[in-house]
């Protein structure tokens, strides 16, 4: 069910376009007979639509045009007019979605209503997902990169251990993996193949859960 505000200071207009609506539409209408009633039906009511005479007392459309800009981006307008010149162009760049010169037909209103309550549809939805900054995937992707760095690093240790190399001579190996391996050249003072395995994998473990705590971070976004 769409909330519909509709503004014009002729009331028989507003109650023939509310009982075309009410017909056709799965709407409520909420009328309104000049600019301020408009407002306060947009700040209490919240409409998906908004339906807007240009020439009303108290404000005109185009100013409730520029409120709905300001306060309401997700309420979406049409503008209905019967003021002659080139006034379309001048309502479109104010935000409204359609323009109707009076006199218009039932098919002409219920045309642009429905294009208007499918746009206002789409914009609530692109509302709903959640954009992720670029330095924040840019930041997991790091994680990730030096996480799989430092996994092909002590790949590479641990098989000239196996091979039976000597703890200096595993640890010349040249990384990008993080600071754990950085550290690597002061692991021969340990003087065994043991305690060169238990420090590479406490690195591993270290570095396993910063990566971790960044993708639970992401997801937590």
């Amino acid at each position: 069910m769409s909330d519909i505000l509709l503004a014009d200071d002729e009331e028989h207009i507003v109650e023939l376009v509310s009982l075309i609506l009410e017909d056709v539409v799965e709407c409520t209408v909420h009328p309104a007979y000049d600019g301020e009633q408009a407002v306060c039906i947009l700040d209490s009511v919240r409409p998906d639509l908004a339906i807007l005479d240009y020439m009303m007392p108290k404000r005109s459309g185009l100013e409730v045009l520029h409120y709905i800009r300001e306060h309401h981006e997700e309420t979406v307008a049409i503008v209905i007019t019967g003021k002659g010149g080139n006034l379309g162009a001048e309502f479109i760049k104010a935000g409204a979605l359609e323009f109707l010169p009076k006199p218009f037909t039932a098919d002409d209103l219920l045309q642009a209503v429905e294009r208007a309550l499918a746009e206002q549809r789409e914009r609530r939805a692109r509302r709903r997902v959640p954009v992720i900054p670029v330095d924040h995937w840019q930041q997991r992707v790091e994680g990730i990169r030096e996480h799989i760095a430092l996994a092909d690093t002590v790949y590479e240790i641990e098989t000239r251990i196996d091979s039976g190399a000597e703890p200096a001579v595993c640890c010349t190996v040249r990384t990008t993996g993080g600071e754990v391996l950085r550290r690597s050249r002061g692991y021969s003072e340990f003087g065994s193949h043991a305690a060169l395995r238990a420090i590479l994998s406490a690195g591993v473990r270290r570095l396993h859960g910063e990566v971790l705590e960044h993708l639970a971070t992401g997801r937590a976004n």
